[in-house]
């Protein structure tokens, strides 16, 4: 006779001994997750396998530079924000850009707007991409972007941290 567990979670049974049984579904949505997760592997591998291909474009050097400016101060003059946030991208390299991406944490974020950045919710909070206006830069030039964000800043300097970029 089975009686109901309420420890248990939804799906999944318990024999004598306490041992756990795997529903169908569970092992479904198990297998489920595998199989994507290996199919993302080999579209990653093959993005991986073009930039290999294309050796001009890989691994572009490029340096992330801030400036900041709060909106309010605390009786003692911090920055307490919120902070317009400025950002350039600059290419330090001796080929030109086709694309560039960056990561930004803003630590206790609050709100966030942004201009000249897309945002990549899929690869979560953070990843900004180029515009397409602005993806390509030549050889010591730069692309800029802006925040207005309202977090906690640490040192009321209104940088984020951590942040780099990448660019191809």
């Amino acid at each position: 006779m089975r009686f109901a567990n309420w420890d248990t979670p939804p799906g999944v049974g318990r024999q004598a001994g306490h041992v756990r049984v795997e529903t169908s579904m569970t092992y479904r949505r198990r297998i489920a997750r595998r199989l994507i997760a290996g199919l993302v592997a080999a579209i990653l591998g093959g993005v991986g396998s073009l930039a290999i291909a294309t050796p001009g474009h890989a691994n572009i050097a490029c340096e992330l530079t801030f400036t900041t400016q709060s909106l309010t101060f605390d009786q003692y003059g911090k920055g307490v924000g919120p902070y317009w946030v400025y950002g350039s991208i600059r290419n330090t390299a001796s080929v030109p850009s086709i694309w560039w991406v960056v990561y930004i944490d803003f630590p206790n974020l609050g709100n966030m707007v942004y201009w000249e950045l897309t945002s990549m919710p899929d690869y979560g909070q953070g990843w900004f991409s180029a515009k397409d206006y602005n993806k390509a830069i030549q050889p010591g030039e730069s692309a800029n972007f802006k925040f207005l964000v309202s977090f906690s800043s640490p040192d009321g300097s209104g940088i984020p941290s951590p942040y780099f970029c990448a660019i191809s």
